[in-house]
């Protein structure tokens, strides 16, 4: 703390152990279960290689038998429609045709592909007359960086650029493919994992516009992420002619919009695809002749129909394993790198660099030197070992304090010194220093407490200091200590807010007791993109009857009875709580309708366990909200108004008590 005896060379040298720290995402598996999916990964790259391998050569046997029969059947009828021929389709094993397009900015066919080179080469195609009312893109590509941003693999746009949709990779995420379109109007973040095809890798893509406005984007014959509709509907596109295709860019003039990569084959249908036919034109293979599944398979016989369908099936399962193993569990931590020197900064300005400082620690803790014995190439990891084993050293008074005094915080809501974050200069001095000591030497003793929390929690409730009772007994003690710093009885304090919302559930039979996950959301969300409003809700259902721990928190949607009840702003750090008596509070404990509701639950509980009778009903409710049974008066009084109204007024006003809201 800046109050604190801390000299400049300590704040630096302590800076000296955290410097090769910074944050981000990281796997949060161990190396060895990564160097396992890593090897479970390349043998699935193996085998899929032959499968594709035996599925594609049994496909292109089965398309030179549908071409046979077109030639035969040429001199005497034409040749039957092609279920999914595209309407305009690039392959550039082939010459391109006059027709087809251009070729700008340096862009060339080489061994049957189109080489672009990210910095202003594409293919755009000669105008489109027609409206495509839907569509689908298709392509198959090799990335050659995938670190490149905004690239446009196949776009279909108007003359001016103004209007597009396109198969974009990397523009609003790294990595990963998107639909692009005009002012991402139609854009959605997918929750698919990033591309890692190297640039020998052919990756199958397919975007699909139907009439509705619902798009899809596929890799490798499966849906990436899931459908969507934006809010826009259908797209501009389906009513503009003329346009053309550009293959290479986004569209005209967009910042990076240049692909850097090979395409092997390019595909404009004027439908949107299914997801079968979006399958079955990726396990085609980019050579193989766009001839309708529904044909080739009619050429094969029954021996070969199983064998493709073995073979489908063991992809299918490959690529959800390889989709598995490719998600690795990621978390926002600590990734290390090894430091540079650190140096004092005179007044703390960058540009004015003094000595170098080794890494250390606290000099005005005495006991224990402040030199963890490091150089200045020490590594990282050895770094913070050293300073946590000083932080943790049995000579360190400060952190055995700092723990004892937070447990009895918890326990008393008031720590022996009342400033539990700060037990430095301005901090709030202990009321019984002796008794702070004393616990912190024994918390650390090996015949003592040997750092257990538990054994520290031990032997707080089990002192006579926890097991007083909370009555002002002397009568004269209150006058003296008001605020109970001597400790001279227990003093009562409310609920915390959580603890209240906790205890309201469980005595409605309503308390959910799954533990970990996702958190709930007890609010409603309107909007999307940049236009979102949340709103608190009263959710009811086993969901949202979770503890409150689980509860996801949003700062414009506070929970109102938590909010009355001092519950900090989760987004900051509250070291103490404040514990306010407010009519707020009271208002919201007889007004809130998950306060009502619970309030009708115990009743409905009290009635089924007392078969009836009023009498008995109000004895079990005593017992279960207030732990004791009903005084004479209490009950008489509990059982008119049972009577005279309802038993949910007497649950209602059991919960609304103080005796309920305050321990004693």
């Amino acid at each position: 703390h800046k109050f604190d005896p801390i000299p400049q060379h300590d704040y630096y040298r302590i800076k000296a152990v955290f410097d090769g720290i910074h944050h981000g995402d990281r796997s949060i598996l161990p190396a060895s279960a990564l160097a396992i999916r890593k090897q479970r990964k390349s043998e699935l790259d193996a085998d899929r290689t032959k499968l594709v391998q035996a599925l594609t050569a049994l496909d292109t046997e089965a398309a030179l038998r549908v071409r046979k029969l077109f030639r035969k059947a040429e001199s005497t009828e034409p040749a039957p429609p092609l279920v999914i021929e595209p309407r305009f389709r690039w392959n550039f094993a082939e010459p391109l045709a006059p027709t087809q397009g251009r070729l700008q900015g340096g862009a060339r066919i080489a061994e049957g592909r189109l080489v672009l080179d990210g910095a202003g080469s594409y293919l755009v195609s000669e105008p489109i007359p027609t409206a495509l009312p839907e569509m689908t893109l298709e392509a198959w590509v090799r990335v050659a960086d995938l670190n490149q941003r905004g690239g446009g693999v196949v776009s279909l746009e108007t003359p001016d650029g103004g209007r597009f949709d396109a198969i974009v990779f990397g523009e609003r995420e790294a990595h990963h493919w998107m639909a692009g379109s005009e002012g991402f109007a139609r854009y959605r973040a997918l929750d698919a994992p990033a591309e890692t095809a190297g640039p020998s890798e052919a990756v199958h893509l397919a975007l699909t516009h139907s009439r509705d406005g619902t798009l899809t984007l596929y890799r490798n014959g499966a849906v990436l992420g899931a459908s969507w509709r934006p809010a826009s509907g259908a797209s501009p596109l389906a009513s503009a002619a003329p346009t053309h295709v550009l293959i290479g860019s986004r569209h005209t003039g967009g910042g990076n919009a240049f692909f850097k990569g090979e395409v092997e084959s390019v595909r404009v249908y004027e439908r949107a695809l299914t997801g079968a036919e979006v399958a079955a034109s990726f396990h085609s293979g980019p050579a193989t002749p766009a001839i309708p599944l529904v044909q080739r398979l009619a050429m094969l016989s029954p021996t070969e129909l199983k064998q493709r369908s073995d073979l489908t099936n063991r992809l299918e399962r490959m690529e959800r394993e390889r989709r598995d193993l490719e998600s690795i569990p990621q978390g926002y931590a600590a990734n290390p790198t090894q430091p540079g020197p650190t140096h004092v900064l005179l007044r703390g300005e960058p540009d004015k660099s003094r000595e170098t400082v080794l890494p250390g620690a606290l000099s005005a803790v005495t006991g224990l030197t402040a030199e963890l014995g490091l150089t200045a190439d020490s590594p990282e990891s050895e770094r913070r070992r050293r300073f946590a084993d000083w932080v943790a050293s049995p000579g360190n008074p400060l952190t055995a304090r700092a723990i004892v005094n937070r447990i009895w915080h918890y326990h008393f809501h008031r720590g022996l010194a009342g400033t539990p974050n700060d037990l430095g200069k301005m901090g709030d001095p202990p009321s019984h220093p002796e008794l702070l000591d004393w616990m912190a030497g024994w918390f650390v003793d090996p015949k003592g407490g040997n750092w257990s929390l538990k054994q520290l929690h031990r032997l707080i409730l089990t002192s006579d200091t926890w097991q007083q009772a909370s009555s002002p007994v002397p009568t004269n003690a209150i006058a003296v200590d008001a605020e109970n710093r001597l400790l001279w009885r227990f003093t009562p304090r409310r609920l915390e807010a959580e603890e209240t919302r906790d205890a309201l559930l469980a005595l409605g039979g309503e308390l959910n007791p799954a533990m970990g996950g996702p958190g709930f959301r007890a609010f409603r969300h309107v909007g999307n993109g940049g236009q979102n409003e949340y709103f608190a809700a009263d959710l009811p259902g086993p969901e949202f009857s979770r503890r409150t721990i689980y509860r996801v928190s949003v700062h414009s949607a506070r929970d109102p009875l938590l909010d009355a009840l001092d519950c900090p702003e989760l987004s900051t750090r509250t070291a103490v709580r404040p514990n306010t008596t407010t009519p707020l509070q009271a208002l919201s404990l007889m007004n809130n309708s998950m306060v009502v509701r619970q309030a009708e639950h115990l009743a409905t509980r009290a009635r089924a366990a007392s078969h009836g009778r009023l009498g008995s009903a109000v004895d079990w409710m005593w017992r279960l909200v207030l732990n004791r049974s009903p005084r004479p008066q209490e009950r008489r009084d509990a059982v008119r108004l049972a009577g005279e109204q309802d038993l949910t007024q007497v649950a209602w006003v059991l919960l609304n008590s103080n005796e309920f809201i305050f321990v004693r």
